[in-house]
């Protein structure tokens, strides 16, 4: 069927440097491998470089130099409606007119299959995906009468009705409290894509990430796993805070917990 999902999709960032147009250096000297499945968080303080990264990793931005390859192909060469199909992005100023309908929202993420695509083919898509998030039952309800979480949620679907590889998600958990954080990272987890997202809470992180990039003044400074990338050392001199490992006695898992350290100058 045209419109079935593809296999999960493999990122390469090689030897990347990112300029701003006044040539300030964003990113410098970047090297990072996705590979195909895995969820990654990006991670790092305010001016770290890790919206640039996402923009150059769905071809918004190109790089300064370097390259940028989906599945061993450089993004810059293949098409842009191919690359819509390939690549999802659900961003943190998303707006959407909020009389749409749900079911006309998440029909947007047809848009790129519709030259090969069935109308039954879309409806099944769109189905699917209010289905895999939870939303099924709202299709005639507009956004603006929607909770902030189903919200996001929709963001999801329509992101995945475009049946694509790889999802790349701009700050997913913004104005959600704490259990619909908890719960949205949940759903990016299962959806059996490559997934790509930038954290600011950095105690969602080993929860939903396989590995974590770090960033600091635009150079990655840790990539590996959550208890690995996010060590003790790398916490206190990229976001000034303390990172204790901690394992919960209810499910056994591995977690990490943040806290401010004392101030040096009080002792």
């Amino acid at each position: 069927m045209s419109s079935s999902p593809l296999a999960p999709g493999r990122i390469d960032l090689a030897g990347i440097d990112f300029c701003a147009r006044d040539g300030r250096g964003i990113l410098q000297g970047l090297d990072l491998a996705i590979e195909p499945g895995e969820r990654l968080a990006v991670v790092g303080p305010n001016g770290a470089g890790k919206t640039s990264l996402l923009r150059l990793v769905f071809a918004r931005l190109q790089p300064t130099r370097g390259r940028v390859s989906i599945d061993g192909r450089d993004l810059q060469a293949i098409a842009p409606l191919e690359r819509a199909r390939r690549i999802a992005v659900v961003g943190q100023s998303d707006l959407p007119d909020g009389r749409l309908t749900l079911t006309d929202y998440i029909g947007l993420g047809r848009i790129p299959h519709r030259a090969r695509a069935t109308a039954r083919e879309d409806r099944a898509a769109a189905g699917d995906a209010m289905a895999l998030v939870g939303l099924s039952g709202l299709e005639s309800r507009r956004l603006d009468s929607l909770s902030g979480g189903e919200r996001q949620r929709a963001g999801i679907a329509r992101a995945m009705a475009q049946r694509p590889s790889i999802l790349v998600l701009d700050e997913p958990t913004n104005h959600l409290d704490p259990r619909a954080r908890a719960d949205m990272l949940a759903l990016a987890r299962g959806l059996g894509i490559t997934v790509v997202a930038v954290l600011h809470d950095l105690a969602l992180v080993s929860p939903f990430a396989d590995r974590v990039a770090v960033l600091s003044a635009g150079r990655l400074v840790a990539h590996g796993p959550p208890m690995q990338a996010l060590s003790a050392e790398t916490v206190r001199a990229v976001f000034a805070m303390d990172c204790f490992p901690f394992t919960n006695p209810a499910t056994g898992r591995s977690l990490l917990v943040f806290d401010t350290p004392p101030d040096a100058s009080s002792r």
